[in-house]
């Protein structure tokens, strides 16, 4: 009888998604090219055509509905971050058309930003407080948010503080430009003072951010609270 001969054989290779082709560059950039450079799943098909690689735009959105579930500790622990450690938080939402079986429903995304740290997103079907609670339940601290009543409970024992927003304050003095244009004028300029302001303190060291020139502050205030009472 001959010598018999060993076959020897590697373990699989580690994937991301078990029992897919997709490494994790490959999903990288499917991901980035959908979601940051809002390439929508029938254009990626035809990039990866044309580029001599067929990938069907039903494979992708599988992939990324098994990266989602995949992150999603990581995504909760970044959220937890930005609740337990961030001085102020930012936050905001917009409403969206969600394909349902007989007709469109409408839906929201939030999004809350932690400064330097976190830009996280979560969607809702509802736009109240309970849909508020889930991402912002057991904060403490400044929240800048337009004045929706979907954040009113939050400021009602004084854990959390709400900051206005000049952003949305801005547009009515833009509005006004056509019924009472030197007002108005005054008040963009004002605002515009403050905008520029931020910009210079955005790259200043924490502790000297803690501390901003109350001067230049104070005069905007004054000149601004008259017009938004």
């Amino acid at each position: 009888m001959g010598e018999s001969t060993s076959v020897l054989q590697g373990p699989p290779l580690e994937l991301p998604i078990p029992r897919a082709l997709a490494g994790p560059g490959l999903l990288a950039d499917t991901i980035v090219r959908r979601w940051q450079d809002h390439l929508p799943l029938h254009r990626l098909e035809r990039i990866y055509g044309r580029e001599g690689f067929p990938l069907a735009r039903s494979t992708v959105c599988g992939w990324h509905q098994a990266v989602a579930e995949l992150v999603k500790p990581l995504v909760e622990a970044m959220l937890q971050d930005a609740v337990r450690n961030s001085p102020y938080l930012c936050t905001d939402a917009t409403g969206v058309l969600v394909q349902d079986i007989e007709k469109y429903r409408r839906g929201h995304f939030f999004v809350l930003v932690a400064p330097d740290r976190h830009v996280l997103f979560r969607y809702s079907p509802t736009h109240d407080g309970k849909a508020v609670d889930t991402f912002l339940a057991g904060y403490q601290g400044f929240l800048v948010a337009d004045a929706h009543w979907v954040y009113e409970h939050l400021y009602a024992d004084g854990t959390v503080v709400e900051v206005a927003c000049w952003a949305h304050a801005r547009r009515y003095f833009f509005k006004a430009l056509d019924t009472d244009a030197p007002r108005a004028r005054h008040a963009l300029g004002l605002i515009q003072a403050l905008f520029k302001l931020e910009r210079e303190w955005a790259g200043r060291p924490a502790r000297r951010k803690a501390a901003p020139s109350p001067g230049a502050v104070a005069t905007s205030r004054r000149g601004l609270l008259p017009l938004v009472r």
